[in-house]
């Protein structure tokens, strides 16, 4: 292999963004086997050559730990596909593919695979070669035909590239929107205030109340006890909201003769309830649902948060 000096050909490389994070992302999704891509970009007339796109190598590829090849049914359908898509219509420009360790040369079969590559553009190919040793690194080589490597610089960045490039050939702008819709020129599709009531909800103070009332719901129930003559025990029907006056409420469903409002005297009764002095209290009880006590929480969990 005969590494030179070439600036007519190539003097230096640009990635935008997608491309430069598509080879990163194909090599750490298979490490620790050899994978690769194919660029696709554009040739400047001053020996810029930018690199657009970088497209996967298709998944009926070979990858082992020390070869690698590509699906090449797969390669020249997507290459056709993604370089339509562009205004100004991306060109193959090479391909790049991993080696173990640190071995950054090209092996015989590369020289081979460097070789067709650089006979179909007159102006050559790039190729690249990435090691992981054990950090990301890449090798960017123009390839000549007859068969010839130079190392070439390159940089990374979508601002390097002009917005030219970047233009879609066919774009919204162009009146190519989906029949009768519409399209607000200043809409954005940000959480409005639906997406901030979800937030709330799932904020963890609430999301911590929630489940403590999944367990009270499933697990537990709350006994109202009520304090009454025996011959009139079985006519408390009405659960006492906790939110209302508890004497007003005790006058309305017992007789007024039955209401005490002096000191009661406290005794326990055999069955261990207080109860007024000298008389036995049967207990009525009733439970309150899980559902209830949820939606006293959310309602408490609201007033807090406003």
């Amino acid at each position: 292999m005969i590494y030179y000096n070439m600036n007519t050909q190539c003097q230096h490389i640009c990635f935008s963004d997608k491309a430069y994070n598509a080879i990163i992302n194909e090599t750490f999704r298979k490490d620790p086997l050899e994978t690769g891509g194919i660029l696709l970009g554009h040739i400047l007339d001053n020996g810029i050559w930018i690199v657009m796109e970088v497209l996967p190598p298709g998944w009926r590829s070979t990858f082992q730990y020390a070869y690698f090849e590509y699906d090449e049914q797969f390669v020249n359908y997507i290459v056709q596909s993604v370089a339509s898509q562009y205004e100004q219509e991306l060109s193959l420009l090479g391909l790049w593919h991993r080696h173990p360790g640190s071995m950054d040369t090209f092996s015989g079969t590369d020289d081979g695979t460097n070789r067709t590559f650089a006979s179909l553009n007159p102006k050559g190919a790039i190729s690249g070669l990435v090691n992981v040793d054990p950090k990301f690194r890449l090798t960017m080589r123009h390839v000549s035909n007859p068969l010839r490597y130079k190392i070439v610089e390159f940089e990374v960045g979508d601002d390097l590239i002009p917005s030219k490039y970047f233009k879609l050939k066919y774009e919204p702008s162009q009146g190519l929107y989906p029949q009768n819709a519409s399209r607000s020129p200043n809409k954005r599709y940000e959480i409005g205030s639906s997406g901030n009531m979800l937030l709330k909800f799932l904020n963890t103070k609430f999301l911590l109340i929630f489940i403590i009332g999944i367990v009270l719901s499933s697990f537990c129930t709350v006994l109202i006890t009520e304090h009454c003559h025996p011959k009139e025990a079985d006519t408390v029907t009405q659960f006492v909201d906790s939110t209302k006056n508890f004497d007003a409420q005790k006058s309305d469903t017992m007789p007024q003769e039955r209401v005490k409002n002096d000191t009661l005297i406290k005794q326990k009764s055999s069955n261990g309830v207080i109860t007024p002095s000298g008389e036995e209290s049967n207990i009525t009880k009733k439970k309150v649902s899980g559902i209830e006590m949820i939606q006293k929480l959310f309602a408490w969990v609201e007033s807090i948060s406003v």
